[in-house]
C-alpha cells in the first residue's frame, strides 16, 4: 500500500521575519519554538482515504524555521476509542510508508488516531535530538487542536531513532504541559553515545542481523511487498537522514533522561524492547538505567539473540500490536477514570495494563550503576 505525493513542499518562508536555528547539532544552547501555525496553515494538508481512515500529509514549520513532513490519521467519531493520540517519529533512513504506514493503520483499527513526524527537512542544518523531541511535542499539540484530540495526554511509539527521540520527549513532556500516558520504545540506540565496546563489536553486526533479515521472509507477501516503501530513497532525503548521525551517536538521549530523572521516573510508564544480539541498542545499558527501584513503571524486555533488524519482524510487530491493543481497550473503558488521576494517570494505566497483559508485569534487570 503506497502513500506517495508529488507536490512541491519547498519552504519559501521569509527568513527575515522568522528566526533560524544555526544548525549546530552538538550545541545544547537553543530555544525550542512552537509550530508557526499561520505559515503552516497556508497550505491545506493533502488527504487520502483508506477505508474509513483519512490520512493528512502536510509540511509543518516551526517558528525556528525547522520543517517536518507530518502525516496524521483521523477517524470518524464513532470509530475513535479515545481522544488520546499516538505520536511517532521515524527510524533512521525511514519515512512514512511500508512498516511505518502499517503501524499507523493498525493503531487506527484499534480506534487510536496518530501523527507521524518525519526527519527535519532543512538543508542548511544538522539534526539535533533534543530539538527533535521538543518539535515532536509541539507538533502533537498543533495536531491535537487541528483534529480535536486530547491536548494534555499523549501516547508515544517509536523504533530505533524514533524510540530515542520518544524517550527524550517523555523526559521533557511536562515543559509542554503534556503527560505521556504510555510509551512503547523498540530498539532505542546509543543511550550514552558511541563507545569502544560498540566499535570492537562492529564486526558481529552482520552475523547477528542474518537471522532477523531471514525472518522478514516469513511476513506474508501481501504485506512484505510494501516494506521497501519504508526506506527513504530520494537522494536529498538520504542526505537529511545522514545529517542525523552525529546527534544519534552523541548520547543526548541518555543525558536528557538523566537530567529529568527525579521529576519523571516515579510516573513514567513504558515498555522498552531490546535484543541481546543488537550491538547498536546497548541493551544492557537500558536495563541498568531503567532499574525497577528508580523506574517502577518502566518495563525493559530483553530478548535473547536477535539484532537491530528484529524490530522489523512480524514477531516484534505482533508483540507491539498486542501491547497497544491492551492500552486501547483500557482507554476505551477507563479513559474517564484515568483523566481524573492527573499526572499519576500513567501509574494507574500501568496497574490496569498489568492486570490484563503479563507483558507489563515483567521486568528483567541487571545490577544498577551509579
Amino acid at each position: 500500500m503506497s502513500l506517495e505525493y508529488s507536490h512541491d513542499m519547498t519552504n519559501t518562508q521569509n527568513s527575515e521575519t522568522v528566526p533560524r536555528n544555526d544548525g549546530d547539532f552538538l550545541s545544547q544552547e537553543f530555544d525550542w519554538t512552537p509550530v508557526d501555525e499561520e505559515y503552516t496553515n497556508r497550505k491545506r494538508p493533502l488527504t487520502r482515504t483508506i477505508g474509513d481512515i483519512t490520512l493528512h500529509r502536510q509540511m509543518v514549520t516551526m517558528w525556528s524555521g525547522t520543517r517536518h513532513e507530518v502525516v496524521s490519521t483521523t477517524l470518524p467519531d464513532d470509530r475513535r476509542t479515545t481522544d488520546v493520540a499516538s505520536i511517532e517519529t521515524s527510524a533512521f533512513t525511514t519515512k512514512f510508508g511500508g512498516l511505518n504506514l502499517r503501524r499507523q493503520l493498525a493503531l487506527s483499527r484499534l480506534g487510536i488516531e496518530s501523527t507521524f513526524v518525519g526527519v527535519q527537512q532543512n538543508r542548511n542544518k544538522f539534526g539535533h535530538l533534543e530539538e527533535s523531541a521538543h518539535d515532536q511535542l509541539e507538533v502533537a499539540q498543533f495536531t491535537a487542536e487541528q483534529f480535536g484530540r486530547d491536548q494534555e495526554y499523549i501516547l508515544l511509539n517509536g523504533i530505533s531513532r524514533g524510540a530515542m527521540i520518544d524517550l527524550g520527549a517523555a523526559s521533557i513532556a511536562a515543559e509542554h504541559n503534556q503527560t505521556v500516558l504510555y510509551g512503547d520504545y523498540i530498539v532505542p540506540c546509543f543511550p550514552f553515545g558511541l563507545d569502544l565496546d560498540t566499535v570492537r563489536n562492529i564486526g558481529s553486526i552482520l552475523k547477528n542481523e542474518k537471522d532477523p533479515v531471514k525472518s522478514l521472509l516469513s511476513i506474508p507477501w501481501r504485506t512484505l511487498r510494501h516494506y521497501p516503501g519504508t526506506v527513504d530513497k530520494h537522494p536529498l532525503k538520504i542526505l537529511q537522514q545522514l545529517k542525523e548521525v552525529p546527534t544519534l551517536l552523541s548520547g543526548t538521549v541518555g543525558t536528557m533522561i538523566l537530567d529529568n530523572k527525579e521529576q519523571v521516573a516515579p510516573n513514567m510508564f513504558g515498555h522498552v524492547t531490546v535484543y541481546r544480539g543488537d550491538v547498536l541498542s546497548h541493551a544492557e545499558q537500558w536495563q541498568r538505567h531503567f532499574s525497577s527501584d528508580k523506574y517502577p513503571h518502566m518495563v525493559v524486555d530483553m530478548q535473547e539473540g536477535g539484532g537491530h533488524m528484529s524490530c522489523a519482524t512480524d514477531v516484534c510487530y505482533n508483540a507491539w500490536l498486542g501491547r497497544m491493543t491492551t492500552i486501547s481497550q483500557i482507554l476505551q473503558q477507563s479513559g474517564g477514570l484515568l483523566a481524573l488521576t492527573g499526572k499519576e494517570a500513567p501509574v494507574h494505566l500501568h496497574h490496569l495494563a498489568g492486570e490484563r497483559n503479563f507483558t507489563f508485569k515483567s521486568h528483567d534487570t541487571l545490577p544498577d550503576v551509579a
